[in-house]
C-alpha cells in the first residue's frame, strides 16, 4: 500500500554510495571497439588493395594522426565504462553514467514491472551480464546496468522481485 511522505522524510540519493561495474567490463568495451576497428581497417585495406586508381597521398600525409586520435577514442571507452556505477536501496535503485556530464537514472521499484537478465556474446566471453528493468507505462527499458558479473545480475534480480513481491509471479 502506497503512502504519501512528505519530501523532508525522502531519503536523499546522493548519500549512497555507488557500486562500481566489474572491472571486465571495461577490458569488453575496448574488446569491442577492437572488434569495430578491425572490421573498419580490414574493409579499407580491401579496397586499397582492388582500387588501383584510388590516391592514397592524402591517407599517408596526415596518417600520423591516426594513433593519438584511436588512443583517445581507447581512452574514452575505458573512462567511459569506468565512470558506469549503480546503487541499489530499498525504494529505488539508481544507475550513474557520463565522463563529463554525469547522468542519474533513479528508477522506483514500485514502478517496475518486469526485469530480466540479458547476455550478449561479448557478455558470456566475459562472464558478465546486463540486468534490463521495464518500468510501468514504456515500451523500453527504464533501467539496464551492464557490466554485472552474471551471479551478482541474479542475485540483484532476485532482490528486487522480493523487494516487491513478485518473486514467485516470474
Amino acid at each position: 500500500m502506497d503512502t504519501n511522505l512528505p519530501v523532508t522524510d525522502l531519503p536523499r540519493f546522493e548519500a549512497q554510495k555507488p557500486q562500481k561495474l566489474a572491472a571486465s567490463y571495461a577490458v569488453a568495451c575496448v574488446s569491442v571497439l577492437s572488434i569495430a576497428l578491425g572490421f573498419i581497417l580490414g574493409a579499407c585495406f580491401v579496397v586499397s588493395l582492388f582500387a588501383t586508381d584510388l590516391d592514397l597521398t592524402p591517407i599517408k600525409q596526415h596518417g600520423m594522426w591516426g594513433v593519438p586520435v584511436l588512443l583517445g577514442l581507447y581512452a574514452l571507452v575505458w573512462l567511459g565504462a569506468k565512470c558506469k556505477a549503480y546503487a541499489v536501496r530499498e525504494q529505488d535503485v539508481s544507475f550513474y553514467s557520463g565522463i563529463v556530464f554525469r547522468k542519474v537514472v533513479v528508477q522506483p521499484i514500485t514502478r517496475l514491472q518486469h526485469i530480466e537478465v540479458s547476455r550478449g556474446a561479448i557478455e558470456r566471453a566475459f562472464g558478465l551480464a546486463t540486468l534490463k528493468m521495464y518500468s510501468a507505462g514504456g515500451a523500453l527499458h527504464s533501467v539496464a546496468i551492464p557490466g554485472l558479473p552474471v551471479e551478482e545480475a541474479e542475485a540483484l534480480r532476485g532482490h528486487i522481485l522480493d523487494s516487491r513481491g513478485l518473486a514467485n509471479e516470474q
